[in-house]
């Protein structure tokens, strides 16, 4: 009796260090498809104008759903046991990073790229001419 209990609490153990969330996979693979049919639908016109392709945004999310999935299976084959050691580390990240949202950053990254005095210009026209924001809160009080 206790060699069979044994052997049931041996095969579970395996069975959890393998198992695979296929109904998961599923719901991520449906949810990419029917997001690349609605980027077509709602774009098609637009990247036909703009970029002479009717499937350039179509193509661009195609590229980035792939990327996803690979990073995606790579992930799935680490044990979740490993990213508990990074918890706090994560939790106080994420916060830090909530505030980056309110930023020309957390609106377009790419824009900054291309214009980063979009971020530097409000922090140098303080520098340069304080007063009126000063005034504001002189007028408060």
């Amino acid at each position: 009796m206790a060699e069979r209990s044994r052997d049931r609490k041996k095969r579970k153990k395996e069975q959890t260090e393998y198992f695979f969330d296929y109904s998961l996979l599923f719901v991520v693979l449906f949810l990419m498809g029917f997001g690349l049919v609605m980027i077509y639908s709602a774009s098609s016109y637009e990247a036909q104008q703009d970029f002479g392709s009717g499937t350039y945004y179509l193509r661009k999310q195609l590229v980035a759903d792939i990327l996803g999935l690979v990073v995606m299976m790579v992930m799935a084959n680490i044990p979740y046991r490993f990213w508990q050691r990074f918890t706090t580390l994560a939790y106080f990240a994420s916060l830090a990073l909530i505030p980056v949202v309110l930023t020309p950053l957390g609106v377009d990254f790419f824009i900054l790229l291309r214009n980063p005095q979009i971020v530097f210009q409000p922090i140098l026209d303080f520098i340069s001419m304080p007063e009126p924001y000063f005034s504001v809160f002189r007028n408060l009080l």
